[in-house]
């Protein structure tokens, strides 16, 4: 009687085969569901986020006190909700052409206690109405003015060629008035030409007092500087 003796090698390949067919099939089905997964979470994660933040209005770069704030130099940003922005600018247009009470560092949020309507003089400083030749429309309160006349500074001057005479390296734009007649006792300039407009500047004393001695010898122009 002879023995039959079947090896592992032998067994027929189908079921084999197929069962691996169906655990390949399996691990896809399997990877694409985790895939899923987990994309669905990341999505519902930035949703939470997005829901969970406001806009906010930060300096893009320092802005010094008495500056004026200046769409440059502003911007808008989405930060997380919190009570501590709650008395911060959410708008850039809120913002700009007010007046920098304090230092601002760049990447600080600009805080409604923080910025005002109106220069303040410094210490030291004096206030000064101004009538100027030039068409300040394009000044605001905070600005950076050249504030300069026609001819030399000096007496001894007077036999040079025509030149400019700088009475403010650097004058600061306080208050811009409306078509308000300057009669006061030191007005700049005699309020019967009506092409002149009258500013209000800070300015150092040995300045203004240069600026009173001047106005009547001709007109006073400002020139930016910022």
């Amino acid at each position: 009687m002879m023995n039959f003796q079947l090896r592992h090698n032998d067994l027929p390949l189908t079921d084999s085969l197929k069962h691996r067919r169906i655990r390949y099939q399996a691990r896809r089905l399997a990877c694409a569901m985790l895939a899923s997964l987990s994309l669905f979470t990341l999505m519902q994660y930035l949703s939470s986020i997005a829901s969970d933040t406001s806009p906010l209005v930060v300096a893009s770069s320092d802005i010094q006190q008495g500056d004026a704030l200046k769409q440059s130099s502003l911007q808008l940003i989405q930060a997380p909700q919190s009570d501590v922005f709650r008395q911060a600018f959410t708008t850039v247009g809120e913002v700009e052409n007010l007046i920098a009470r304090t230092e601002i560092s760049r990447g600080q949020a600009i805080y409604r206690n923080a910025v005002t309507t109106s220069v303040e003089t410094p210490n030291g400083l004096t206030k000064l109405r101004v009538n100027l030749a030039s068409i300040p429309s394009d000044l605001h309160p905070g600005d950076h003015v050249t504030l300069v006349t026609s001819g030399s500074c000096t007496e001894s001057d007077h036999g040079e060629e025509a030149s400019l005479c700088t009475l403010s390296e650097d004058a600061q734009v306080l208050n811009i008035s409306k078509d308000e007649e300057d009669s006061g006792l030191f007005s700049s300039v005699s309020t019967d030409n009506p092409s002149y407009n009258a500013v209000e500047f800070v300015l150092s004393p040995q300045e203004a007092l240069a600026i009173i001695a001047r106005q009547q010898e001709g007109p006073i122009l400002a020139v930016d500087i910022q």
